[in-house]
């Protein structure tokens, strides 16, 4: 994202704003984020790395379907003429409004019953729409392939603990078998504390490019596997609360119920593996190896 100095109020100037301050979003892996200050308001203004404008313009009409039952998520902004996105230096630019509050916090069992009441509404909302752009995905048989293929690239850029873990994920995946009727809907796929702005009162939801049509179930367990340990010890006491929650708005079929642990697994899985994949950072490595520990905290829970 260009400084102000060098003329990012040019690049507001099609929804006919000027800033007077901005300042850099921190935390994002993949997108540019920049919170800028005008007379109208604050906004985020977003620059994607890897999405085109079909995948874009399919995730801000996930947002206005949301926008239109009043989720709590940010709200796509309109130029003076009409659009709601953008192409600059061969990269999709587009406006939302700034959510204010803090990213990126613990949070208490009452607020992670909120989270997990949000996820079950976002699902209950967007059941029924249809994905109609290509997306990345992260379903079972994708990891499964790029175990196969992508494992090789993950030990020559020599990962921490890749060597040991890698064919340890890749064992333990092969005993995951998961039914095709499990339901779907348009799922966010990273509701993590990073992703969960909360201001003291209200939770809202971000950073929704991720999105796409897949198994509820696995997205359900998204904010568990971020939220739902103390360390790499497993609280059952989040756990219960964040499912109450999310039962409230959406309860989980019997099937649901029978592959919940599976689930989990599936995630903690993925989200380790997916880490040492796409990335090569400290964070990474952190993440990865956090992720691998929680795996193995769960791995033989019986109950969950």
């Amino acid at each position: 994202m260009r400084t102000p100095s060098s003329g990012s109020g040019t690049l507001l100037s099609p929804w006919g704003l000027s800033e007077s301050r901005q300042e850099r979003l921190r935390g994002g892996m993949l997108n540019e984020n920049c919170r800028v200050w005008t007379k109208a308001g604050q906004f985020v203004l977003k620059m994607y790395r890897y999405r085109d404008a079909r995948q874009v313009a399919f995730e801000q009409k996930m947002l206005r379907c949301l926008a239109d039952r009043r989720f709590p998520c940010p709200r796509v902004v309109a130029t003076q003429d009409g659009r709601t996105l953008l192409e600059r230096e061969g990269k999709v630019m587009a406006l939302y409004t700034y959510l204010p509050g803090k990213t990126g916090q613990a949070f208490e069992l009452r607020d992670l019953r909120r989270v997990g009441f949000l996820l079950g509404r976002l699902h209950r909302v967007l059941r029924r729409e249809k994905q109609t752009v290509t997306k990345d995905r992260w379903e079972p048989r994708d990891v499964a392939r790029l175990l196969r293929t992508e494992s090789r690239q993950i030990l020559q850029k020599r990962f921490p603990g890749a060597r040991t873990h890698l064919p340890y994920l890749a064992q333990e995946y092969t005993r995951l078998r998961f039914p095709k009727t499990l339901p779907t809907g348009i799922t966010h796929q990273d509701i993590k504390p990073d992703n969960i702005v909360f201001d003291g009162r209200r939770i809202s939801f971000i950073d929704f490019d991720n999105m796409y049509r897949g198994v509820l179930l696995f997205d359900a367990m998204t904010p568990v596997i971020w939220m739902c340990f103390r360390g790499s010890v497993f609280s059952p006491e989040a756990f219960r609360a964040y499912c109450r929650g999310y039962e409230s708005a959406r309860p989980f079929t019997q099937l649901e119920k029978t592959y919940l642990h599976d689930a989990l697994r599936f995630r903690l899985l993925r989200e380790s593996f997916a880490w040492a994949m796409r990335f090569n950072t400290a964070r990474a490595h952190r993440v990865h190896a956090q992720m691998f520990r929680r795996y193995l905290a769960v791995r033989d829970i019986c109950d969950i």
